[in-house]
């Protein structure tokens, strides 16, 4: 059955405690600037993705974003993130999904740009089981991705540079075990996820 286009959209929103806002490594001394490297913030995120069929076997699809995080007296730790993605999906057959996502994320704390990347994601999904109304039951998912990364900071000490290409590989089983049905036509299920994932990168 060839899928409709369809326009999701979706906003989080959110207040958060954080035990160590500026990621301080242990046995380390706290900046003399900073009184506590504990904060409260509110957190608030926008998603959008349009997909259109492209034919029996394709569907392609772009999306966006913004994440905005406000702390209460750390605010020169306030993080705003945009970006954008672009994906292509194939369907060889019923059971197995091949995909290819761009994307590129644009970050700013306090108020100061920090933080250019880009993302190649390809992908494969093999649905094992399904359920009687043709939803997947049970399916593997397994990834990879590559991401340039461009800090716009200062480095003082070669071995704090975080600039590079970082790999990352995984994979994860969800399973849709259970469908509420709040509402006659209600399509979705009570889903469960478990995965393993690995990054490393290498540095400039």
């Amino acid at each position: 059955v060839e899928p409709a286009s369809r326009f999701d959209f979706r906003m989080d929103l959110g207040f958060y405690y954080d035990t160590n806002v500026i990621l301080l490594g242990d046995d380390t001394s706290l900046p003399v600037d900073l009184a506590t490297d504990e904060n409260f913030r509110f957190g608030l995120g926008t998603d959008f993705r349009y997909v259109q069929p492209a034919g029996k076997d394709w569907l392609i699809g772009l999306g966006g974003g913004t994440f905005n995080s406000w702390h209460a007296s750390l605010q020169e730790f306030n993080v705003q993130t945009y970006g954008g993605r672009a994906f292509v999906n194939y369907f060889p057959t019923e059971a197995l999904t091949l995909g290819l996502e761009y994307a590129y994320e644009y970050s700013l704390v306090d108020n100061t740009a920090f933080l250019d990347r880009h993302r190649i994601a390809p992908s494969l999904r093999l649905a094992e089981r399904f359920h009687e109304d043709g939803t997947t039951a049970t399916a593997t998912t397994v990834f990879y991705s590559f991401e340039p990364r461009d800090y716009h900071e200062e480095i003082t000490d070669p071995r704090t540079n975080r600039e590079g290409d970082y790999h990352t590989v995984g994979a994860a089983q969800t399973f849709n075990f259970l469908q509420p049905r709040l509402d006659r036509d209600d399509p979705r299920w009570l889903s469960a996820l478990i995965g393993y994932r690995w990054q490393g990168g290498t540095t400039t």
